[in-house]
């Protein structure tokens, strides 16, 4: 279950409160800031993963002016109107973004259909009806490496629990389900979503990257 007080704390951390540190809705505007963050926490996150540095050619596909444009449009005209984007602020320059978008629990049978997790997981394979629960999967969240550790994580958390709260009041079971997806070896993720109550499900995927394979955890939380 999410621990809110883990973020409390964090917020009332004394020097966080100097500091004029924000979470607001991202628009069109925030795109080339997105793009810088994301093009290097991806450059950074998958040279830890593969333990070396990255080829030329997969370094070409991290371009941030493609991340631009690719932002530009999809915050003027989101292909899921459903999805959230969220910009974090210190001092009023972008330091770290999330978004977000509702998706099936995972061990409902239309999850299963459209995303093919390998193995089945202890916690998600159960065939219970999933009528009546709400899950979102945080796709974004990235906090650049000279921010990170400053609050940012914690109010960027708190933000899309906050948005998000109502589901569970709709659900028929007074929970809401969310899941995100984490690299093995991205230990800073792993040890701010383990403080936030988020723990791994069992579920994992890989992708093949410089000829090498590196792997994802599903790990998620319940927000009731």
């Amino acid at each position: 279950m999410l621990r809110l007080v883990y973020f409390a704390a964090i917020n009332n951390n004394r020097n966080v409160r100097k500091a004029k540190n924000t979470v607001r809705v991202a628009n069109a505007g925030d795109a080339g800031d997105i793009a810088e963050i994301q093009q290097r926490a991806m450059r950074e996150t998958l040279v830890r993963a593969l333990n070396a540095p990255l080829s030329a050619r997969t370094l070409s596909r991290l371009s941030t002016e493609d991340f631009t444009r690719t932002w530009t449009a999809a915050l003027r005209r989101p292909a899921d109107q459903r999805e959230l984007a969220l910009i974090a602020t210190e001092n009023e320059k972008a330091v770290g973004f999330a978004t977000v978008v509702p998706c099936e629990p995972a061990d409902s049978p239309a999850a299963r259909k459209h995303r093919p997790y390998s193995p089945p997981a202890s916690k998600c394979e159960d065939d219970s009806d999933a009528v009546g629960r709400r899950a979102f999967e945080i796709l974004n969240f990235e906090i650049s490496s000279a921010s990170f550790g400053r609050g940012h994580e914690a109010r960027l958390l708190s933000a899309i629990t906050d948005l998000i709260g109502p589901a569970a009041e709709e659900s028929g079971s007074g929970e809401t389900e969310i899941y995100l997806w984490i690299f093995e070896s991205d230990t800073e993720k792993i040890r701010t979503f383990s403080a936030a109550g988020f723990a791994p499900c069992g579920l994992r995927r890989s992708f093949a990257i410089d000829g090498r394979q590196i792997t994802q955890h599903l790990w998620w939380s319940v927000l009731s």
